[in-house]
């Protein structure tokens, strides 16, 4: 039963679910600070999903019944938690999107403007997954993108170019 919520303060988690054939459905990946686990907590109802430390990574881990108790004194907090779940709504129509609608360069295109502080930081196999293509796929797209100039030799972004990868 999901009797806790968890807040990411550092590194990153993936949450998966494993299929019959014991293979793993990516569901997201969470980083910092963010909340997970409340909506099976709110619902009162087992955990869906595992999750995983995909780095060294810190979890502060909140107790549900103490929680229950201080939400009931302070009801401004669940500002935070609409707020922590409209996020994941979003997070949710866009994966959705990116399934449906985007070809794999619109989606690297898509990623790389939405995360574009961050890209450096993110492993290409985390990219890769997050975006439902092989990290080969995600390798070619890359080389392409480098040989259009919007990615130098480095593998860096070139700022002049940020543009190109707005899709939205």
């Amino acid at each position: 039963m999901a009797n806790n919520i968890f807040i990411l303060i550092d590194g990153s988690i993936k949450i998966y679910k494993s299929n019959s054939k014991g293979g793993e459905i990516l569901m997201s990946y969470f980083y910092p600070t963010s909340m997970f686990a409340e909506m099976p907590f709110f619902e009162e109802s087992r955990y869906p999903a595992s999750a995983i430390a995909d780095i060294n990574s810190e979890v502060l881990v909140i107790d549900g019944v103490k929680f229950r108790s201080y939400i009931e004194k302070n009801p401004n907090i669940l500002y935070r938690f609409i707020s922590s779940l409209s996020k994941k709504i979003k997070t949710l129509e866009g994966r959705i999107e990116n399934l449906a609608v985007l070809s794999g360069k619109e989606k690297v295109s898509k990623f790389i403007y939405q995360n574009w502080n961050d890209y450096k930081n993110i492993k290409k196999r985390v990219i890769a997954e997050s975006l439902n293509i092989t990290p080969e796929h995600l390798s070619r797209i890359l080389r392409e993108f480098k040989n259009l100039g919007v990615i130098d030799t480095n593998g860096d972004l070139v700022e002049e170019k940020r543009d190109y990868f707005n899709i939205c």
